[in-house]
């Protein structure tokens, strides 16, 4: 019998971001889906448990995504990702992140620890 692993979608405009963090998940036995926006996590209509978001991203940003995804998805466990755009703070984009729902942030770049100690936390 196949043992289901827990599926996390990893959405960042970063083809870099979503590789490394997609292989630290998975070699701890996470199910990821990587997906370069947040439009695409719509178009796929999955159910979603748990998501990293980037705040900043083309189309639809992290902050619009969050509430979103909680509107569809309220039991969503969001983690929300930043390294700030174009002069703008990442502690900043942060704080609008958990006003917006997010359960938890990371500064990018971020370590494995930091990674792990936010999943968590999670509950």
């Amino acid at each position: 019998m196949k043992i289901a692993r827990e599926r996390v979608f990893i959405v960042d405009d970063d083809a870099l971001v979503r590789h490394a963090l997609s292989q630290v998940l998975e070699d701890d036995g996470y199910d990821t889906i990587v997906l370069e926006n947040a439009e695409a996590a719509f178009a796929l209509n999955q159910p979603i448990r748990t998501i990293f978001i980037d705040i900043f991203m083309p189309g639809m940003g992290g902050v619009e995504g969050i509430a979103r995804i909680l509107e569809q998805w309220p039991e969503a466990k969001i983690i929300a990702i930043s390294g700030g755009w174009m002069g703008e703070g990442m502690k900043d984009a942060l704080k609008a992140a958990k006003k917006a729902g997010a359960h938890s942030v990371l500064l990018k770049p971020f370590t494995n620890k930091e990674l792990y100690e936010v999943l968590a936390n999670l509950g």
